[in-house]
């Protein structure tokens, strides 16, 4: 079981590699959802999302990168569980911009059609 309290903040984008995960939140607003590849184009994905409010529970399927936001004006309360004790957390912008050894910038800007200035902003914000 997971419990966050946030106020004005975010989850980011993490993906559940090994479970299946659900959320009941208990106060404020949140804005959740989760990307599902698109068969016929690998570059696209579909976005479900939904706006939760208190008593509203949301299931993220396993495997799929998620997010949640406080949309809300008071710290949200959620409770989470898994159907595993080993989840498989991976956040995703911290996975790919504070990996050690880390990527190549030139690997990072062409990923993300970014310049190198810009991969090394982002890479600070995670290092």
């Amino acid at each position: 079981m997971i419990f966050r309290d946030r106020n004005g903040g975010s989850l980011g984008m993490w993906k559940d590699s090994l479970t299946l995960r659900d959320i009941q939140l208990k106060i404020d607003t949140l804005y959740v959802g989760f990307l599902v590849p698109d068969p016929a184009n690998f570059f696209k994905s579909r976005l479900f999302s939904k706006i939760l409010n208190p008593g509203d529970v949301f299931v993220f399927p396993i495997g799929l990168i998620h997010f949640l936001y406080n949309v809300g004006h008071k710290k949200a309360v959620v409770f989470g569980t898994y159907n595993s004790q080993n989840p498989g957390l991976i956040a995703i912008p911290s996975s790919i911009f504070a990996s050690e050894p880390p990527i190549m910038d030139d690997i990072l800007a062409k990923g993300f059609q970014l310049n190198k200035t810009e991969i090394a902003q982002l890479g600070k914000k995670y290092s």
